[in-house]
Protein backbone atom coordinates (compact mmCIF):
# COMPACT_ATOMS: atom_id res chain seq x y z
CA UNK A 1 0.00 0.00 0.00
CA UNK A 2 1.47 3.33 -0.66
CA UNK A 3 1.47 5.90 2.04
CA UNK A 4 1.68 8.87 0.47
CA UNK A 5 0.67 10.87 -3.24
CA UNK A 6 1.36 13.96 -4.71
CA UNK A 7 -1.60 16.14 -5.55
CA UNK A 8 -2.39 18.52 -8.32
CA UNK A 9 -4.24 21.26 -5.39
CA UNK A 10 -4.39 25.16 -5.94
CA UNK A 11 -2.97 26.65 -2.74
CA UNK A 12 -1.90 29.59 -4.07
CA UNK A 13 -4.74 31.41 -2.28
CA UNK A 14 -4.72 28.85 0.32
CA UNK A 15 -3.15 30.79 3.52
CA UNK A 16 -4.08 34.64 4.34
CA UNK A 17 -1.32 34.89 7.09
CA UNK A 18 2.28 35.02 7.75
CA UNK A 19 2.15 31.51 9.18
CA UNK A 20 5.84 31.46 10.58
CA UNK A 21 5.30 34.50 12.49
CA UNK A 22 1.86 33.93 13.74
CA UNK A 23 2.93 30.46 15.12
CA UNK A 24 5.68 32.48 17.28
CA UNK A 25 3.49 35.31 17.98
CA UNK A 26 1.30 35.51 21.44
CA UNK A 27 -1.99 35.34 19.31
CA UNK A 28 -1.49 31.61 18.48
CA UNK A 29 -0.66 30.68 21.91
CA UNK A 30 -4.17 28.95 22.80
CA UNK A 31 -3.93 27.10 19.87
CA UNK A 32 -0.56 25.58 20.72
CA UNK A 33 0.13 22.54 22.78
CA UNK A 34 3.41 21.67 22.80
CA UNK A 35 6.67 23.86 22.28
CA UNK A 36 9.85 23.80 23.25
CA UNK A 37 12.16 25.95 21.82
CA UNK A 38 15.25 24.20 20.97
CA UNK A 39 12.87 21.48 19.52
CA UNK A 40 9.41 23.10 18.09
CA UNK A 41 6.08 23.06 18.50
CA UNK A 42 2.39 21.90 18.14
CA UNK A 43 -0.19 24.20 17.17
CA UNK A 44 -4.36 22.81 16.25
CA UNK A 45 -5.90 26.15 14.30
CA UNK A 46 -8.83 26.88 13.29
CA UNK A 47 -9.56 27.15 9.46
CA UNK A 48 -10.54 30.57 9.51
CA UNK A 49 -7.12 31.61 11.25
CA UNK A 50 -5.41 30.68 8.87
CA UNK A 51 -7.21 30.33 6.00
CA UNK A 52 -8.99 32.49 3.31
CA UNK A 53 -12.20 32.00 3.26
CA UNK A 54 -12.62 31.94 -0.72
CA UNK A 55 -10.15 28.57 -0.61
CA UNK A 56 -12.61 27.09 2.42
CA UNK A 57 -15.53 27.76 0.16
CA UNK A 58 -13.24 25.74 -3.23
CA UNK A 59 -11.98 22.95 -0.83
CA UNK A 60 -15.53 22.35 0.25
CA UNK A 61 -17.51 23.22 -3.47
CA UNK A 62 -15.13 21.22 -5.54
CA UNK A 63 -14.18 18.00 -3.29
CA UNK A 64 -16.53 17.84 -0.66
CA UNK A 65 -13.77 18.66 1.80
CA UNK A 66 -14.68 20.65 4.83
CA UNK A 67 -11.61 22.18 6.47
CA UNK A 68 -11.38 21.25 10.40
CA UNK A 69 -8.22 21.51 11.50
CA UNK A 70 -4.91 23.19 10.73
CA UNK A 71 -2.42 21.01 12.67
CA UNK A 72 0.89 22.78 12.19
CA UNK A 73 4.45 21.46 13.46
CA UNK A 74 7.56 23.17 13.62
CA UNK A 75 10.88 21.52 14.13
CA UNK A 76 14.26 23.06 14.44
CA UNK A 77 17.25 21.98 12.39
CA UNK A 78 18.92 18.94 12.73
CA UNK A 79 16.60 18.50 15.91
CA UNK A 80 16.02 14.54 15.32
CA UNK A 81 12.96 12.87 17.67
CA UNK A 82 13.79 9.40 19.61
CA UNK A 83 10.82 8.07 18.86
CA UNK A 84 8.33 7.62 15.14
CA UNK A 85 4.64 7.79 16.38
CA UNK A 86 1.16 7.21 14.78
CA UNK A 87 -1.55 10.01 15.40
CA UNK A 88 -4.19 8.90 18.17
CA UNK A 89 -7.25 9.99 20.02
CA UNK A 90 -7.25 11.46 23.52
CA UNK A 91 -7.88 8.00 25.03
CA UNK A 92 -4.97 6.44 23.30
CA UNK A 93 -6.85 4.81 19.96
CA UNK A 94 -4.84 5.24 16.75
CA UNK A 95 -6.94 7.77 14.03
CA UNK A 96 -6.96 5.70 11.02
CA UNK A 97 -6.74 8.94 8.91
CA UNK A 98 -4.89 10.88 5.94
CA UNK A 99 -4.09 14.32 5.54
CA UNK A 100 -3.33 16.58 3.39
CA UNK A 101 0.92 18.12 4.17
CA UNK A 102 2.76 20.98 2.56
CA UNK A 103 5.72 22.99 3.77
CA UNK A 104 5.17 26.64 4.82
CA UNK A 105 9.07 27.19 4.43
CA UNK A 106 10.29 26.95 0.56
CA UNK A 107 13.58 25.53 1.99
CA UNK A 108 12.16 21.97 3.21
CA UNK A 109 14.52 19.57 3.50
CA UNK A 110 13.44 17.02 5.70
CA UNK A 111 12.44 13.43 5.31
CA UNK A 112 8.80 12.11 6.08
CA UNK A 113 9.57 8.66 6.80
CA UNK A 114 7.07 5.70 7.26
CA UNK A 115 8.07 2.77 9.31
CA UNK A 116 7.02 -0.73 9.81
CA UNK A 117 4.88 -1.67 12.83
CA UNK A 118 7.73 -3.33 14.46
CA UNK A 119 7.20 -7.24 15.86
CA UNK A 120 8.91 -6.95 19.21
CA UNK A 121 8.61 -4.43 21.61
CA UNK A 122 5.86 -2.42 23.37
CA UNK A 123 4.44 1.37 22.26
CA UNK A 124 4.12 3.83 24.70
CA UNK A 125 1.11 6.85 24.69
CA UNK A 126 3.13 9.78 25.00
CA UNK A 127 1.14 12.32 26.43
CA UNK A 128 2.82 15.89 25.85
CA UNK A 129 -0.50 17.75 27.19
CA UNK A 130 -4.14 17.27 27.39
CA UNK A 131 -4.34 17.56 24.18
CA UNK A 132 -1.79 16.31 22.30
CA UNK A 133 -1.32 12.82 22.68
CA UNK A 134 0.06 9.74 20.50
CA UNK A 135 1.18 5.77 20.37
CA UNK A 136 5.11 6.09 20.17
CA UNK A 137 8.12 3.45 19.55
CA UNK A 138 11.72 4.09 19.84
CA UNK A 139 13.40 4.48 16.63
CA UNK A 140 15.99 1.64 16.83
CA UNK A 141 15.27 -0.82 14.60
CA UNK A 142 12.42 0.05 12.94
CA UNK A 143 12.12 -0.80 9.64
CA UNK A 144 12.28 1.99 7.01
CA UNK A 145 9.41 1.52 4.20
CA UNK A 146 9.41 4.99 2.32
CA UNK A 147 10.38 8.56 2.59
CA UNK A 148 9.86 11.81 0.84
CA UNK A 149 10.42 15.23 1.02
CA UNK A 150 6.86 17.26 0.79
CA UNK A 151 7.81 20.43 0.28
CA UNK A 152 5.18 23.11 -0.85
CA UNK A 153 3.66 20.21 -3.12
CA UNK A 154 0.52 19.43 -1.38
CA UNK A 155 0.76 15.73 -0.68
CA UNK A 156 -1.32 13.62 1.15
CA UNK A 157 0.29 10.82 3.92
CA UNK A 158 -1.26 8.43 6.18
CA UNK A 159 -1.11 9.76 9.22
CA UNK A 160 -2.33 6.40 11.28
CA UNK A 161 0.98 4.65 10.12
CA UNK A 162 3.76 4.51 11.99
CA UNK A 163 5.77 7.84 11.10
CA UNK A 164 8.75 10.61 11.63
CA UNK A 165 10.75 13.05 10.73
CA UNK A 166 14.51 13.16 9.57
CA UNK A 167 15.30 16.69 9.63
CA UNK A 168 17.86 18.63 7.79
CA UNK A 169 19.33 22.27 7.94
CA UNK A 170 16.23 23.71 7.16
CA UNK A 171 13.35 25.18 10.16
CA UNK A 172 10.71 22.99 8.91
CA UNK A 173 7.11 24.44 9.40
CA UNK A 174 4.32 22.03 8.14
CA UNK A 175 0.77 22.62 7.94
CA UNK A 176 -1.22 18.93 8.00
CA UNK A 177 -4.73 19.79 6.68
CA UNK A 178 -7.68 17.57 8.17
CA UNK A 179 -11.35 17.57 7.38
CA UNK A 180 -14.29 16.96 9.16
CA UNK A 181 -15.94 13.48 7.67
CA UNK A 182 -13.27 12.67 5.75
CA UNK A 183 -11.87 10.51 8.16
CA UNK A 184 -9.74 7.44 6.77
CA UNK A 185 -7.25 6.77 4.37
CA UNK A 186 -9.35 5.52 1.90
CA UNK A 187 -12.09 8.15 2.09
CA UNK A 188 -9.05 10.43 1.77
CA UNK A 189 -8.17 8.59 -1.70
CA UNK A 190 -11.97 8.97 -2.80
CA UNK A 191 -12.76 12.26 -2.11
CA UNK A 192 -8.85 13.46 -3.66
CA UNK A 193 -8.67 10.40 -6.34
CA UNK A 194 -9.42 13.30 -9.24
CA UNK A 195 -5.79 15.06 -8.57
CA UNK A 196 -4.07 12.06 -7.28
CA UNK A 197 -0.47 13.08 -9.39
Amino acid sequence: MKLWHRLDLDISNAVSIDVEDYLLSESSKQYNSFWVPEAGGIWSIPPHEIFTKEWVQYMEHTYGAVCATAQMFMRQPYYQHAQAHKDTYLDGAVIQEGAVNWMINQDDDAEHCFYADPKDGEPVLQKRSEIDIDLSWPMEGLELLDSLVIGSQPTLVNTGHLHNITMGSARRTCLSLRFNGIITWDQHLEHFKDIII
